[in-house]
């Protein structure tokens, strides 16, 4: 599995805001339809939160970003943008705590 994450900086609070009811309405949909396994997103402070993208591979992530340039170009105009990804290597949830051994 392959994670990016972004971290999203607003001028302000309101402008996150918007960003984010738009993101929830149309961009996670998008990016699920289109192959993410997993969309998470999380505030950090008022105007700044973090995007967190599970995909099966590092080629699936980077056919996703193919079809979102246009919108990521609009939105760098607005917002800071800071991308980071990796291999996973650790995804355990509560519910598999009792399986490990």
């Amino acid at each position: 599995m392959y994670i990016r994450t972004r971290t999203i900086t607003a001028l302000n609070e309101s402008q996150l805001n918007m960003w984010l009811a738009n993101f929830k309405i149309n961009g996670c949909p998008s990016i699920l339809k289109l192959g993410a396994l997993r969309v998470t997103v999380g505030r950090l402070d008022k105007n700044k939160a973090i995007v967190l993208t599970m995909f099966e591979d590092k080629k699936k992530a980077d056919e996703i970003i193919d079809s979102f340039k246009d919108i990521q170009k609009q939105n760098r105009e607005f917002l800071k943008v800071e991308v980071h990804e990796g291999e996973v290597v650790v995804d355990m949830e509560a519910k598999n705590i009792n399986n490990l051994q």
